[in-house]
């Protein structure tokens, strides 16, 4: 079943960045003694950059996943816990830095979210660490409860990362941007810009 949700993945990405970029991917072999990223993002066959797909999949509310459900007389249920995406965020930019750190620059990390309960926000709260609100008055509230994520350990791999790509497959494909250095910011405004709409920006 894994294998056949990672296909799966990887055939939507692959449709998402022909489709609505030009680009083409290709797989990498697996290299013995040596994790390997999933594959090379390419333009008429030249390589632009090294990826490494990790898939933000569906967890519905349960108490196996730490989640406190309310059940009612009138069939509804209110399931509620702490927030955790933004921790989820930064285990899979961990996990991809791993595949990628033994392999030539630029690279990319894409995240294709199937979560219904994650967005794209929550890439940004991981790795600033913040929160940002409007509140009365013309008040900022700042919520800091992501700040251990953020200086936790990702955060100095983080910025190796050249790109960072988020394909949200939940709320109609749409793409967000961010890069950590010039070439990820060349890659990003060149192919992606006009499919990423507004959410796009330096990750530091």
């Amino acid at each position: 079943m894994a294998a056949q949700t990672d296909r799966r993945d990887k055939l939507f990405v692959s449709h998402y960045l022909s489709e609505r970029c030009g680009l083409s991917i290709r797989e990498l072999s697996p290299v013995v003694d040596c994790k390997t990223p999933d594959f090379e993002v390419c333009d008429t066959g030249q390589r632009v950059l090294i990826a490494e797909l990790k898939t933000l999949h569906e967890r519905r509310p349960s108490p196996e996943g730490g989640w406190m459900i309310e059940y009612h007389e009138d069939g509804t249920q209110i399931a509620h816990r702490p927030d955790n995406a933004p921790e989820r965020v930064g285990c899979k930019i961990a996990e991809a830095h791993s595949q990628l750190r033994a392999h030539p620059h630029p690279w990319a990390i894409i995240l294709l979210n199937r979560d219904y309960l994650i967005d794209a926000r929550d890439f940004v709260e991981a790795c600033s660490g913040q929160s940002v609100y409007k509140g009365p008055d013309n008040i900022r509230v700042i919520n800091t409860a992501s700040m251990r994520v953020a200086l936790g350990k990702t955060r100095h791999t983080r910025y190796e990362v050249d790109l960072y790509l988020w394909i949200d497959a939940v709320r109609e494909s749409r793409l967000s941007a961010w890069w950590s250095s010039p070439d990820g910011e060349d890659i990003a405004r060149r192919y992606f810009s006009s499919a990423a709409f507004a959410d796009s920006g330096s990750a530091q």
